[in-house]
């Protein structure tokens, strides 16, 4: 519906416009003519008026959004971006806890967690507000085999007798740490299976941290960045955030081990929904959603790795160690 009025407000300003099969049905009607790849508009007062009927409100939205840099590529994607945006712009959000927000605004906790678009709504109106922007409900835990400070304070002695040390999302960018490596980890049993070497593991703690973190590791000097996340299409969404804001950053499981793992596996899981490698920003993730389609379209889970890893079966990444 969304690309059909916006080539439809190209016809009736221009009286024509690039062909698409979304403007047959006024072909089709006499409304308007084809001519090699163009459109040309016949009943330039009917298509007037069945835009201004059917399709104004939706591009006024569309340019609203466009115009703070946020694209919907459908009617629904634009109709809950739109429905976002005025949520925050009207009412006092104190914080970006995503699910508190997104159960308010859909009535569902996890609508917002499952949309880049969604989630860039958010970013973009926070970024550009004078709002508090703490996230209080998301939690990260971190570890390391060397020092690490926090605030200014030694907490090296801490996560050693604690096994891992805890703060707000919002706050990692008071984590200061002389290391090469920075590990992201999704899930829990990983991030606490393996141990780190000459690297801080962040456990991430939810879909909605990724962004945070992110951008905080802007402000780090690590030699390598890399987030060990499912290879599933969730997981490697979740991924591309991270990708998409540091461009040196790696994907674990890197597509030679996924391979390895593939073959290994006697029962492979099937992904829950199809893999896309057009949802996807970064080369890497894109290429490892594409041997994953044509694979069968299985996903790996993390703990699946860890433990050919434990089993000797692949090779131990360099920035881990395991007993």
């Amino acid at each position: 519906m969304l690309k059909r009025c916006l080539f439809l407000l190209k016809l009736i300003e221009t009286g024509e416009c690039k062909y698409s099969k979304c403007l047959d049905e006024f072909i089709n009607s006499g409304l308007a003519y084809r001519k090699n790849n163009r459109v040309i508009a016949d009943d330039i007062d009917y298509l007037k008026n069945f835009f201004s009927n059917h399709c104004s409100n939706l591009v006024e939205k569309y340019y609203f959004l466009a115009s703070k840099n946020i694209y919907p590529k459908d009617s629904k994607s634009l109709e809950n971006a739109y429905k976002l945006y005025m949520y925050l712009n009207k009412n006092k959000v104190e914080n970006r806890d995503l699910r508190h927000i997104s159960t308010v605004v859909f009535g569902n906790s996890k609508i917002l967690l499952q949309s880049n678009l969604l989630r860039k709504v958010v970013d973009i109106f926070f970024e550009k507000s004078d709002k508090i922007i703490e996230n209080y409900f998301n939690i990260i835990h971190l570890r390391s085999n060397n020092k690490v400070c926090f605030a200014g304070e030694d907490i090296t002695n801490i996560i050693f007798k604690n096994g891992f040390f805890s703060c707000f999302s919002s706050k990692i960018i008071e984590v200061k740490a002389d290391l090469e490596y920075v590990v992201i980890f999704e899930n829990l049993s990983p991030f606490f299976k393996l141990n780190p070497e000459n690297s801080l593991f962040i456990y991430a703690g939810g879909f909605q941290n990724i962004s945070e973190i992110s951008r905080a590791l802007k402000e780090f000097n690590f030699k390598q960045i890399v987030h060990f996340g499912d290879v599933d299409p969730s997981g490697l969404m979740i991924a591309d955030i991270l990708l998409s804001h540091n461009k040196s950053a790696d994907f674990y499981p890197d597509l030679e081990t996924i391979r390895s793992v593939n073959n290994m596996i006697d029962k492979p899981i099937f992904a829950e929904k199809e893999y896309n490698e057009n949802t996807l920003k970064s080369q890497m993730l894109k290429e490892i959603s594409n041997y994953m389609k044509k694979s069968g379209n299985y996903r790996i889970e993390q703990e699946m790795v860890v433990a050919f890893m434990l089993q000797n079966k692949i090779k131990i990444p360099y920035w881990c160690s395991i007993v």
